[in-house]
Order: structure tokens, then C-alpha cells, then sequence
């Protein structure tokens, strides 16, 4: 399977699962010096390889942090979280990130420290997701800095409001874990009625 197969193979899942809406959402794979993410405003849903966007793994003084030209009106810059995507291969040992906006894991974010499953599958993939940062664009700046650490901890966080950041060695299993997490919190909400 090729890269870009698996790029529009775990976007359609999480798409259709409805883990990130039209335009939401990101992803990016680490092979050697390089991050292979998707671009600002991708649908996921709908990837194709002109989708995805190779940017170095580090920035030099002498590198762009933007990859360069347009593809027929649609931007060819990569996605808003890569300095988030690079902090995050930089002190963990993923090979791949998924970065979803599940609803009802963002909705229990608003008024929880962390998420514990009740559920067994959550309980044994997951044990208790952190929930890190506020509710505010500033919170989301200081995201390079705060969700690495949290990832050496865990395999998956949620940044309150907004939505999770999962790692794995592969798509796939960064896919798992978010996918997890929604079911999970979807079983809390429920049950918490």
C-alpha cells in the first residue's frame, strides 16, 4: 500500500466515522528527516496525494517553514499544526500522528481533567486520556510545548475544546486510539444521564 493509499484510506475512515468534519482534521507520517502531513485545509475524507505535503523533520535558519507553490487554487502549505506535528516527533517515538476533532470526546473535555473509560475495549486501549490546555486561541499556541509531553506519557490527548491528538507507528494505530476514545466518551455521556 502506498503512502498516499494509507493517507486516504485512514482520512475516509475517520471522515466517515465522523471524527473530524469537511475541512477539519490532520495528519502526518514521520520516514526519516522527513514529515509527511496534509495540507492546510484538506478533506480528509477525500485525500489524494497532491494532499500531501513533505516538510523536513527540523527547521534550519535557511529552510521555509512552508512548502513552496499551488496546485490548481488549492494551497500547497501544510497544515497549521506542523510545528505541533514536529514537537511531537521530537520527543516521542511516534512515526505517525492523527489529530481528529470527535465531538463527544471535545464535549467531555469542556468539564474534565481527563477521560476514563467505563467500557472494557477503553479501559484496555486507552486506561485514562489527559485533557491539556483552556478553551482559548493562546492555549492552542503553547501546544508545541505542552502535548509532547503529555504523549511520552500517553498514546492520545485532547486539547480542551478542540479535539485529540493520537500517536502510533502507524496511521492506523493513531486511527485506533482516536476512534477509542470517541466510542468511549460516547459510552461516559450516556451513561452519565
Amino acid at each position: 500500500m502506498t503512502l498516499a493509499h494509507t493517507f486516504s484510506s485512514v482520512g475516509r475512515i475517520l471522515f466517515d466515522l465522523g471524527l473530524v468534519g469537511s475541512h477539519s482534521g490532520n495528519m502526518s507520517v514521520r520516514i526519516g528527516q522527513a514529515i509527511f502531513i496534509t495540507r492546510h485545509d484538506a478533506m480528509l475524507g477525500v485525500l489524494r496525494a497532491k494532499d500531501i505535503v513533505k516538510v523536513p523533520l527540523t527547521l534550519t535558519l535557511s529552510r521555509q517553514p512552508a512548502a513552496a507553490g499551488k496546485g490548481r487554487g488549492r494551497s500547497r502549505t501544510p497544515s497549521v499544526d506542523v510545528e505541533i506535528h514536529r514537537a511531537i516527533y521530537a520527543l516521542t517515538g511516534a512515526r505517525a500522528i492523527v489529530h481528529a476533532h470527535p465531538v463527544q470526546a471535545v464535549a467531555l473535555s469542556l468539564h474534565r481533567r481527563d477521560v476514563v473509560p467505563v467500557d472494557v475495549e477503553g479501559i484496555h486501549h486507552l486506561q485514562r486520556v489527559p485533557v491539556v490546555g483552556a478553551n482559548t486561541i493562546e492555549s492552542y499556541r503553547k501546544m508545541p510545548r505542552i502535548l509532547p509531553g503529555v504523549l511520552r506519557e500517553h498514546r492520545i490527548a485532547v486539547m480542551r475544546g478542540h479535539g485529540s491528538y493520537a500517536i502510533g507507528a502507524t496511521l492506523e494505530e493513531a486511527l485506533h486510539l482516536t476512534s477509542a476514545l470517541e466510542f468511549s466518551a460516547a459510552i461516559l455521556s450516556k451513561s452519565s444521564r
